[in-house]
């Protein structure tokens, strides 16, 4: 059900709800046995800019499943309940081939978003937080996943140019060859409007059980560093990262690009903005101040000295592959061998015929 409108849902095909989840276990990855939920037609088409945000997992990695989609808004050319190939179309698919993927069709053209590497890649059975952002206001498709910013590109067409999308569904694809999803969504949000990475970390701190609006009011920022030190060598770096903390729920990881970030001495540390780092300029003590609105945070950074080179392994070569220093000894292999106090290394003397 909606719990904030009114546009229900409707279990299709053997979808079923179970533990607070949408679970979709469909008997093979055939169109006709995808089980899945129609959502109203029209769904998104009054908003000039939308997010859809998700909790879910896909529970087979199979390339068999590949284009079954998490959820598919769009048209189709005969109408309702007809799955005849989209003509408009908003979707996100774990594996678009291989990785997570969201497209967008309109009668002006199509861009497409393609998460590459480890954060395309979903684990079976693992939950993700994937927020998809079509911002008709400033032109742009964005995707997030788990609170990082897949990639942002331009997309000239907002959600109501899309129309009065007839077959809105969560599971299964509004084309009649693609798999359906074999996985889980434990919550689906629909929003009118376009979220920014700071909105999206907040609702993935608090999760699937807990709205935005009940977060109350900022209370602190907190800053740390790589590894939470507060101490590290002059000429080293160290990454920033800087935490909101609001009445009912703590630590909320805040875009950099939103905080001011200065040193009370940049000749013992200085921040890169551009890197998101402090670097250790010399030896001494300076405190680190970041503001976020009208919220300051501190933390004392101290600068030591780098420590000098130790000599940990020597291997002189007098007679053997000995390590005077540290007992590392080595092993001779093949035809090398060791003379007048030097490792002879004679190269490949294997032959072929």
């Amino acid at each position: 059900n909606d719990s904030v409108g009114t546009a229900h849902g409707e279990l299709r095909n053997g979808a079923t709800v179970s533990d607070g989840k949408l679970v979709l276990a469909p008997i093979d990855n055939t169109t006709a046995n995808a089980q899945y939920v129609k959502l109203p037609p029209g769904i998104i088409a009054p908003y000039m800019s939308a997010t859809i945000e998700m909790w879910g997992q896909i529970d087979n990695q199979s390339q068999d499943y590949n284009y079954a989609r998490f959820w598919d808004f769009c048209s189709s050319n005969e109408g309702e309940d007809v799955f005849d190939g989209e003509t408009q179309r908003l979707y996100l698919t774990p594996r678009g081939n291989t990785t997570l993927n969201s497209v967008y069709t309109s009668p002006y053209g199509e861009w497409s978003i393609t998460a590459q590497g480890t954060i395309g890649g979903l684990d079976q059975g693992v939950e993700s937080h994937i927020v998809v952002v079509a911002d008709g206001v400033n032109q742009t498709l964005s995707m997030y996943r788990d609170g990082i910013l897949v990639e942002t590109i331009e997309a000239e067409v907002a959600p109501m140019d899309l129309g009065y999308t007839c077959n809105n569904l969560l599971g299964r694809s509004g084309f009649a060859h693609d798999p359906g999803l074999f996985g889980k969504i434990n919550e689906l949000r629909i929003w009118s409007g376009a979220m920014d990475i700071n909105d999206v970390r907040i609702n993935l701190a608090a999760g699937p059980d807990m709205l935005p609006d009940a977060i109350g009011e900022l209370g602190s920022i907190t800053i740390a560093l790589d590894g939470n030190v507060t101490s590290f060598v002059e000429e080293g770096v160290k990454a920033v990262t800087v935490y909101a903390n609001y009445e009912n729920l703590e630590n909320v990881m805040l875009d950099l690009a939103d905080v001011e970030i200065s040193s009370s001495d940049e000749e013992v540390v200085v921040y890169d903005a551009e890197g998101g780092y402090l670097r250790a300029m010399g030896v001494g003590t300076a405190t680190v101040t970041a503001v976020y609105g009208e919220v300051t945070g501190t933390l004392e950074i101290t600068i030591t000295e780098a420590p000098p080179a130790i000599l940990t392994h020597r291997y002189s070569f007098d007679t053997d592959i000995t390590d005077s220093v540290a007992g590392a000894n080595g092993t001779i292999y093949g035809a090398a061998s060791v003379a007048d106090g030097k490792l002879i290394l004679p190269g490949d003397t294997l032959k072929s015929d």
